[in-house]
C-alpha cells in the first residue's frame, strides 16, 4: 500500500478495509492534505510506515494503530499540524510527533502505549501539552527506557 494515496489532496477519509496482509504502508497518505481521519487498520503485520501522513495538515487523530513490528517509522507525522490524538500502540522505535498539537493526556496516552525498550527517543517538540507533563506523566515512559525529547 506503500504510495496508496499519494498527493490525493482532497481526500478527506477513507473506509476500513482489510489490512491483515499488509507489511508497507510507507507513504500511503503523503500530501494529503485535506486528510482529517483513518480507521482502525490491522498493522500488525507492517513493517513500514515511514512518512505514512507526511504533510497531512488536516488529520486530527490516528487511532490506536499496533505499531510493535514496525521497524521505520521516520516522519510519520511530519507536518501534521492538527494531530491531536495517535495512541500507537507497541512501538519499539524512535519516532517523532513534533510540531504537532497533542495535548497533556494525549501525550500520556502515548507513553502508555509504548514498548520497553533501551536507548530509544520520542521527540514530543512543539505541542501544547508538554509543559503540562508531570513528572509522574513522564516516568511512564522514561521507566520503559526511552528518553524524551521536549
Amino acid at each position: 500500500m506503500s504510495y496508496m494515496f499519494r498527493d490525493c489532496y482532497s481526500l478527506q477519509s477513507v473506509p476500513l478495509f482489510d489490512t491483515s496482509g499488509v507489511s508497507n504502508m510507507a507513504n500511503m497518505f503523503y500530501y494529503c492534505y485535506s486528510l482529517q481521519s483513518v480507521p482502525l487498520f490491522d498493522t500488525s503485520g507492517v513493517s513500514y510506515m515511514s512518512n505514512m501522513f507526511y504533510n497531512c495538515r488536516s488529520l486530527q487523530s490516528v487511532p490506536a494503530f499496533d505499531t510493535s513490528g514496525v521497524g521505520s517509522m521516520s516522519n510519520m507525522f511530519y507536518y501534521c499540524y492538527s494531530l491531536g490524538a495517535a495512541p500507537l500502540q507497541g512501538t519499539v522505535i524512535d519516532h517523532s510527533f513534533a510540531s504537532c498539537k497533542l495535548g497533556r493526556d494525549e501525550l500520556v496516552a502515548i507513553f502508555q502505549g509504548l514498548g520497553t525498550v533501551t536507548g530509544k527517543t520520542i521527540t514530543i517538540t512543539g505541542n501544547w501539552g508538554v509543559p503540562y507533563l508531570s513528572a509522574a506523566d513522564k516516568a511512564i515512559a522514561t521507566d520503559k527506557g526511552w528518553t524524551i525529547a521536549e
